[in-house]
């Protein structure tokens, strides 16, 4: 390359930079799985202090033994025991159980059960989210 112009593109290359956006992508990769990842962990971490700790007002998503999905709320809590008003609804499908959330709970049944029971319950896939 003749002088002239290896000095002019030297000139060139040292007024030129790479853009901060050229980064942006790879840094967009890392990020979304990254946040994804630790939203993942902090919800299963909050579910378990949720189980071990409820508290009256808590709604359990339960499915029961025909395969059916209602919800849970709990009306009162005694040292290891949780007592709790069933939905009045079910529904088949585990989507449906967002629907069940704006309907009424059954005031006048009221059923106990222990803590244990709870994470017994969990351990079997019957319970599968606790709002709070």
């Amino acid at each position: 390359m003749p002088s002239n112009f290896r000095i002019i593109y030297e000139h060139a290359l040292s007024k030129s930079r790479i853009p901060i956006w050229f980064f942006s992508g790879p840094i967009i990769l890392v990020l979304i799985p990254t946040l994804i990842v630790f939203a993942g962990l902090y919800q299963n971490h909050q579910f378990a202090q949720y189980l071990n700790a409820p508290k009256k007002g808590d709604i359990y998503e339960v499915s029961t033994r025909e395969e059916r999905h209602t919800l849970y709320k709990i009306k009162n809590v005694r040292g290891d025991t949780v007592y709790f008003t069933p939905s009045r609804y079910q529904t088949e499908n585990e989507a449906g159980v967002y629907d069940l959330y704006s309907k009424d709970f059954d005031s006048l049944t009221t059923y106990a059960i222990s803590k244990k029971e709870l994470v017994k319950m969990y351990k079997e896939n019957k319970l599968s989210d606790i709002s709070r």
